[in-house]
């Protein structure tokens, strides 16, 4: 009886990791999204003020929704990469040390840069 329940607790821990792992992936595909939708808006931020510096004219505060989204986005992003951290175990003080300051993407604990964005990682 002993091996079967030892079959049984095997297979619990197999499909606990296992769905672990495909929830960490579907976090991750969201973070990959929301990051896409910020970098769409970064463009249109380029564009705005490259029509200003074309045109010495407009209003900045039309930037002001796109700004916001911006955050919200990247509040997402930081709460998505917590659940990831969280699922895989890692400390929260761990974590925050393990983020790019600049995207929000995970990193190497030695990572000079973030292979996600490029910006620089301080030490």
């Amino acid at each position: 009886m002993a091996f079967w329940d030892k079959v049984t607790e095997v297979t619990k821990s197999v499909t606990d990791k296992t769905n672990d792992m495909l929830e960490i992936g579907r976090l991750n595909s969201k973070i990959s999204a929301a990051q896409k939708n910020i970098d769409e808006k970064v463009l249109i931020i380029g564009d705005y003020f490259l029509n200003i510096f074309d045109k010495e004219n407009g209003a900045v505060a039309e930037l002001q929704t796109v700004y916001d989204e911006i955050n919200v986005l990247r509040e997402e992003i930081a709460s998505l990469q917590a659940q990831v951290n969280e699922l895989k175990g890692v400390p929260a003080e761990a974590a925050a040390a393990a983020v790019c300051p600049n995207c929000g993407a995970a990193l190497p604990a030695d990572a000079k840069f973030c292979a996600s964005c490029g910006a620089k990682v301080h030490e």
